[in-house]
């Protein structure tokens, strides 16, 4: 990994906590007291607890970390790789640099594209990529037997840095 990235984000509780602090800026709302109240960190989980009724509150979930075995520091960095390429980059390329195996990899390119594809989400930002904004995308659904014409299905944009989706025309 590269010196920079890990100065930024040297372990999962760093990670962690940020991707805290991103989704809950004010504070995280406890929804059995149903309102802002103070947590701490479960250190044996990837969650946090309130301090007053116990209530955990999970930060991955709904994003694209959610259900992932694969340490929050390797998904950081596959996102930091895809974001810092200047014309993309390949899932055997992400397997090469982080060291997981390239199901894994191919898995993690997946998500990540279906991300900024997406575009609308609770934790991301609208179309761009300016920073780290990851949550789970929706899913494209191609057509399948039986239907006549087939969806147009996004593409990315990766050059110059600028990351936005564009629609591909038709194929006939």
């Amino acid at each position: 990994m590269e010196q920079g990235f890990c100065t930024i984000f040297p372990d999962d509780a760093t990670c962690l906590e940020w991707l805290r602090n991103y989704q809950h800026p004010d504070g995280i709302f406890c929804g059995k007291c149903t309102r802002i109240t103070k947590h701490h960190r479960i250190v044996s989980r990837r969650s946090y607890c309130c301090d007053h009724c116990g209530h955990h509150v999970h930060p991955t979930a709904g994003t694209i970390f959610h259900k992932s075995r694969t340490s929050l520091t390797t998904w950081f960095y596959a996102i930091y790789l895809v974001a810092s390429t200047r014309c993309g980059i390949s899932a055997k390329q992400i397997e090469r640099e982080t060291g997981v195996t390239y199901k894994t990899a191919w898995r993690m390119f997946k998500q990540i594209r279906s991300m900024l594809i997406d575009g609308d989400s609770p934790v991301g930002g609208k179309g761009s990529f300016s920073g780290p904004q990851w949550t789970k995308g929706a899913s494209v659904e191609l057509a399948g037997r039986g239907v006549k014409t087939k969806p147009r299905l996004p593409a990315l944009e990766l050059c110059s840095r600028k990351i936005g989706s564009r629609r591909l025309p038709t194929r006939t």
